[in-house]
């Protein structure tokens, strides 16, 4: 009936203080709505007092009360089947159907109160158990048919109640304390794959803006790998502030780029806020904006992804000398020709496009926090907003 089979099997964990409370509410509703029958059947008086008459109640008016006093039936979670147990399925699903048309939410004891006096959850589930046991050992025919079963089952399971208060079911504790982590952990996980989701999304953003100010830009030379250069791998990734949600978010620079293909980077931002007009520029501060810049731990290391076929000027010289040739060769590192642009022609045509009169800054954070006396005179072009 417990749902194990055998001396030593798994007891159900304690009713909750949750479901004892509920349950409680229920034997309550169900004695109101008993009572209110009753007093229309003139069986309770105005004073609250049992009538005698309520012996001489006709068998139909007995069910009908019975019936309009049943309360809502609480959601059920049956113990499992084991095939191994002597009693049938049938008698299992007659028991538990008999604990939840009396308002259980499943079949267990509270072990810390074994002594059936203390505990009306107790006392109501040794009675169910008792009556359905007696009910299965007389169909079983374990007792001749002239024969009355002379049982004390709930003495029986008053006593085996008490053995099992003073051998407590760790397995099922401890069950209950890995469930309680794993779904701790499953939670962690899956909001970290939604926080990583989210900054994708953002540095995806990040690179369409960088491919539209490549637009503007026209190179003496032309630079077949400059595009592809621009992909979400290339992109910063970034870390939010615990202490402060609406902080500026710390920049994590990848840990295979190199300072040049940064810098390049920066310059597009840069570009990309010069083009800007006044209503976007806002946005773009709010997506672009970093409180300041950090490299790549080993676990962000671990899930970076390195983007292939890029060329050597974009790749940081610790990174590549960690390689062998073999880890080289598949890293397919582009070698442009001499006619194509290399990346560091392009950042100097960058850096000669968003300079103004004065020192040009050298740093991508100094560009970014003096965007507002940096601007060009020149024409602004007009973007779509960006869907971050």
């Amino acid at each position: 009936m417990m749902g194990g089979s055998g001396f030593s099997f798994e007891l159900p964990l304690a009713p909750t203080a949750e479901e004892m409370k509920a349950w409680k509410e229920w034997v309550a509703g169900r004695q109101a709505k008993m009572d209110g029958n009753l007093k229309e059947q003139h069986v309770i008086s105005t004073e609250g007092e049992t009538a005698n008459m309520a012996a001489e109640l006709s068998e139909s008016a007995r069910k009908r009360i019975l019936q309009t006093a049943q309360a809502e039936q609480p959601s059920y979670q049956p113990s499992p089947f084991s095939t191994e147990a002597d009693i049938a399925l049938f008698f299992k699903t007659r028991c538990d159907q008999e604990f939840r048309s009396n308002g259980f939410p499943r079949v267990t004891f509270n072990w810390n109160l074994p002594s059936l006096p203390r505990s009306k959850w107790n006392t109501a589930t040794a009675d169910i158990l008792a009556d359905q046991w007696k009910f299965w050992y007389e169909r079983h025919q374990l007792l001749s048919a002239r024969e009355a079963p002379n049982i004390d089952v709930k003495a029986v399971i008053n006593r085996w109640m008490k053995y099992a208060a003073k051998n407590p079911t760790k397995k099922a504790v401890q069950k209950s304390q890995d469930a309680a982590v794993s779904m701790k952990k499953a939670e962690s996980e899956k909001a970290k794959s939604e926080a990583a989701a989210a900054r994708l999304k953002k540095r995806n953003a990040v690179a369409r803006l960088r491919l539209e100010a490549l637009e503007v830009y026209s190179p003496r030379k032309q630079c077949t790998a400059l595009t592809q250069m621009i992909c979400a791998e290339a992109i910063s990734d970034y870390e939010e502030d615990v202490e402060d949600a609406r902080g500026v978010p710390t920049r994590v620079v990848p840990f295979w780029r190199s300072e040049r293909l940064t810098s390049l980077m920066h310059m597009l931002d840069l570009a990309s806020f010069q083009l800007a007009d006044a209503a976007r520029k806002k946005q773009l501060t709010a997506l672009l904006l970093r409180s300041a810049s950090r490299d790549a731990n080993e676990d962000e290391t671990a899930v970076q992804q390195v983007p292939h076929d890029l060329p050597q000027e974009a790749y940081s010289h610790p990174f590549l000398s960690d390689l062998s040739p073999l880890e080289r060769s598949h890293l397919g590192v582009y070698v442009p020709s001499s006619s194509e642009a290399t990346l560091s022609e392009a950042l100097e045509a960058f850096q000669e496009l968003t300079q103004i009169p004065g020192p040009v800054p050298s740093s991508s954070s100094r560009a970014m926090c003096g965007f507002d006396t940096m601007l060009s005179r020149k024409r602004r072009k007009t973007f779509a907003p960006i869907d971050v």
